[in-house]
């Protein structure tokens, strides 16, 4: 009988164990940070940059010659290292694109928040008169750029009919513009936010202390993602995009990853 209860013992001590582990821990709280819309964004967008920049690097490493630590691995007598190393890149790409259009998709009821937005902003302005007129402004834009980003999503999928890829070319291109817009009335917001800090009364407070750091917090944030992103505009913004071939995929993914990084690491902090 202790032989039947034995098994049973070590693999309650081993669940046990497994289950107070560090790795449970972190598996709860990417469960909880990919329970939420915001999560789930920001994972996405730092996992599909991370994947084009990974890509990007593949392919520079398949143009260079093996090392003897690879030259020892035994590929397919079918496969060379070249080969093997395209094949990788397309598949972290693939990934990469995998991960954009879920975050697309997520975006279809993006408006919805526009209005929400605009609620808020409407019932509880801020008080600082040029932050309302900023904010008015980016929800204007933002909403211009999921409507213009949607209809080009549905027409991709086959939902919306009769537009030619050259319409909805130039359609993405707008909404890229438009987006560009938002991060220049952002810029402007995170500048008159520090004026209006800068004149604030300073106060030893703890609630007020505390919220003056998730201010900043969120400031710092804000600046790191839009800092990320516009230069992205310039180069989605233009047909075929204005960054040479072979540098495009990795500029794009070190500036995409580096935008969803700073929101990740916001959402781990929350989750923790």
């Amino acid at each position: 009988m202790s032989k039947d209860v034995a098994p049973s013992k070590v693999s309650h001590d081993a669940l046990a164990k497994l289950f107070s582990s560090p790795l449970d821990a972190r598996i709860t709280q990417m469960t909880r940070i990919l329970s939420t819309a915001a999560g789930i964004d920001s994972t996405f967008c730092f996992l599909g940059y991370s994947m084009v920049f990974v890509s990007s690097q593949l392919r520079l490493l398949s143009e260079v010659s093996p090392t003897p630590l690879l030259e020892k691995v035994s590929w397919p007598n079918t496969v060379t290292y070249k080969a093997k190393m395209l094949e990788l890149a397309d598949s972290a790409k693939a990934l990469g694109g995998v991960c954009s259009d879920a975050r697309t998709f997520l975006r279809l009821w993006g408006l919805l928040k526009i209005y929400v937005g605009m609620k808020a902003l409407y019932l509880s302005p801020p008080k600082d008169s040029i932050i309302k007129y900023l904010a008015w402004g980016q929800l204007t834009a933002m909403g211009a750029y999921l409507i213009n980003e949607n209809q080009v999503y549905l027409a991709s999928k086959g939902v919306l009919k009769g537009r030619t890829p050259a319409q909805l070319g130039v359609k993405l291109r707008l909404a890229i513009w438009v987006f560009g817009a938002y991060l220049v009335l952002d810029f402007a917001r995170l500048f008159r936010t520090w004026q209006v800090q800068q004149k604030a009364v300073s106060s030893d407070e703890k609630d007020v202390i505390a919220k003056r750091e998730e201010e900043n917090r969120s400031w710092y944030r804000s600046l790191w993602v839009d800092s990320s992103y516009f230069p992205l505009c310039f180069h989605w913004g233009v047909e075929g995009g204005s960054l040479p071939t072979q540098w495009a995929d990795m500029v794009v993914g070190l500036l995409g990853a580096s935008a969803g990084f700073a929101n990740f690491r916001e959402q781990v902090r929350i989750n923790s």
